[in-house]
C-alpha cells in the first residue's frame, strides 16, 4: 500500500464517493516526509500528494450493483493469420 494524501475539494469528493476497498487511480507526486516519533524517535515516510483521481467503480444507486470501468475482454485465440505463421515468413 501507498500512502496518499488529498486536500480541499478533491478530499471532499473521496471521502464523499470511496469507501474500503474502492478501485481508483491517483495522479500526484511523491514527497518525502520526516518527523519525530512518540519515543523521539526520526522517522521517514513516503507518501503521494493526490493532484486527480479517477474512480474505476462508481457507487451503485439504489438498488443498482456497482457499475466499473473494465477494459474489453481479450480475444480467446489468436488470428488465423498468427496461427499459421511460422519464423520463416519474418522478414528479418
Amino acid at each position: 500500500w501507498i500512502d496518499c494524501v488529498a486536500w480541499s475539494k478533491t478530499a471532499e469528493m473521496i471521502a464523499n464517493t470511496a469507501h474500503k476497498g474502492s478501485a481508483i487511480i491517483v495522479e500526484g507526486r511523491v514527497d518525502t516526509r520526516t518527523w519525530t516519533d512518540q519515543n523521539n524517535q526520526n522517522r521517514k515516510s513516503t507518501e503521494v500528494n493526490i493532484d486527480s483521481v479517477h474512480f474505476l467503480e462508481w457507487p451503485p444507486r439504489d438498488g443498482e450493483a456497482p457499475q466499473s470501468h473494465s477494459e474489453a475482454p481479450m480475444p480467446s485465440e489468436q488470428p488465423a493469420s498468427a496461427k499459421n505463421a511460422t519464423n520463416d515468413d519474418v522478414p528479418f
